[in-house]
């Protein structure tokens, strides 16, 4: 392990950060040091932890480990931004500490970006895994792999699983990395990701493989936050969601229809603030959207997929509302006929 400088620049930076990770941390600093691809180093930053952690990574004698422990203890944004100021490679790959990333990871990751100079952010597919590391095989995990699709994904929540990215170091240095006045004083309520890629879309390319190269770790402590802190969580989501909105569409929207766009309740969106004439009615975004969609030539899978989602979002405001079912769905017609009849039909099963 070493804990200065050598002369030589790898070409990947691996990043993590833990604080009493204990229970997987070797497993995941294993499936690093395993990579077929051998010229990186891996920034790990024990973020005080009261655990084992940090004698777990001295064990290792390997001199691309850097082990750093900041003077005070940190978010993970913060802790993110830490470790990237240390960061010495051309690309930059995050990691948890309770993942496992496959061996061909960065091998894949490298080539692609090596290949395809205008992407700046690459994700990739996850397998789920529970708590022992079984696979889990109910629910949904795949994201959009092109940008134009991962960009209307972005209306609709996270679009790349964090811990499967490689970041182009030139790219996001210029963008500040996790640091944005959307959550700033806010970043102990995460979504740090969320904000990045959503500042990051209109300055750079972003993709995802279609494969899957990191088994992703689901259990009980990363979806514990306390029912105050998850309010919270759910309010930096909304908060970032109404920015991107303004910024990519140039629409003013309610923070309650961002919550409707997130799939969250209206009751996580928190106090509206001082904007003139927000757009209240998700038939206002419905246009501005679509025609987003059209103009970076999204996929016929992803266009229909944009439908969906703006359905489902509609159909939810409709009911949770208690808006005149008929009249809406009307409006609805008007911004897109497809989308008006979805939420139609789906309102008349409700009743049979």
């Amino acid at each position: 392990m070493s804990s200065s400088s050598a002369a030589h620049h790898p070409i990947v930076s691996v990043i993590l950060s833990v604080r009493n990770g204990e229970p997987y941390l070797k497993q995941a600093v294993d499936s690093i040091l395993a990579q077929s691809f051998e010229d990186f180093e891996l920034i790990i930053v024990d973020n005080h932890s009261t655990d084992d952690s940090p004698h777990i990574v001295e064990s290792y004698d390997d001199e691309r480990i850097i082990l750093t422990r900041p003077e005070d203890p940190l978010h993970l944004a913060q802790a993110l931004n830490y470790a990237a100021s240390m960061a010495r490679g051309e690309f930059v790959a995050r990691m948890d500490a309770d993942d496992v990333s496959h061996p061909s990871r960065f091998e894949k990751q490298v080539a692609y970006l090596q290949e395809h100079p205008e992407v700046g952010i690459l994700g990739a597919q996850i397998c789920p895994i529970d708590e022992d590391g079984a696979p889990i095989t109910r629910g949904h995990y795949d994201k959009p792999e092109s940008h134009a699709d991962i960009a209307c994904s972005l209306f609709f929540g996270c679009a790349l699983w964090h811990p499967t990215v490689m970041l182009r170091k030139s790219v996001i240095d210029e963008l500040g990395w996790y640091s944005s006045p959307v959550i700033a004083g806010r970043e102990e309520y995460s979504t740090e990701d969320y904000d990045l890629w959503c500042r990051a879309i209109a300055h750079t390319q972003i993709h995802n493989l279609a494969e899957e190269l990191l088994d992703y770790r689901i259990h009980a402590e990363n979806h514990s936050l306390a029912s105050s802190r998850r309010s919270e969580h759910y309010k930096n989501l909304v908060l970032i969601l109404q920015n991107h909105l303004e910024s990519s569409l140039k629409v003013d929207a309610t923070l309650g229809l961002c919550a409707s766009l997130l799939g969250l309740d209206r009751s996580d969106a928190g106090e509206e603030g001082n904007k003139d004439n927000p757009v209240s009615h998700i038939s206002g975004l419905i246009s501005p959207i679509l025609n987003v969609a059209k103009e970076t030539r999204v996929s016929a899978d992803g266009m229909k997929q944009l439908r969906e989602q703006l359905a489902t979002s509609a159909e939810t405001e409709i009911w949770y509302s208690g808006m005149n079912i008929m009249r809406e769905c009307l409006v609805l017609c008007r911004a897109d006929w497809q989308i008006g009849a979805k939420v139609s039909w789906r309102s008349m099963r409700r009743f049979l």
